[in-house]
């Protein structure tokens, strides 16, 4: 690997599937507010299921999960990126590198969880919806 690589893969680290994970768990926690609102704004008279409560909790730690996961890859890719270049030969315009182990570890970590709490998250939805139809 390359330092201009390990650069351009600490700018570009693969956004696609945690974009989609957030943008699932913000819908997520819309559907909740959507049926579990009235409670919260005092409009109703009866507390929220406790499966539109799991679901809440499971979808905003997808998001704390999902924040993480950026703050944490973003230090590891830094750290290893200024440790490559001090290392590196400066008669190398673009020196090989050693990669980047723990960023792949931590990313990957915080990733899998996230996946884990989006997934209850709307297993619970599903299991208030299948409660509320039968």
């Amino acid at each position: 690997m390359k330092l201009s690589e390990l650069a351009t893969w600490r700018f570009e680290a693969s956004k696609a599937a945690s974009d989609q994970a957030r943008t699932l768990a913000l819908a997520g926690l819309g559907i909740v507010w959507l049926f579990a609102g009235p409670f919260y704004t005092g409009k109703g008279d009866t507390s929220p299921s406790s499966a539109l409560q799991l679901a809440g909790a499971a979808l905003a730690l997808g998001l704390a999960l999902d924040l993480a996961q950026l703050v944490g890859r973003t230090i590891a890719l830094e750290v290893n990126y200024r440790r490559e270049n001090r290392e590196a030969d400066p008669a190398e315009d673009d020196p090989t590198v050693s990669g980047t182990p723990g960023v792949a570890l931590i990313s990957g970590l915080f990733f899998y969880l996230k996946v884990v709490a989006l997934c209850v998250g709307y297993g619970a939805i599903v299991l208030y919806f299948a409660r509320a139809t039968f």
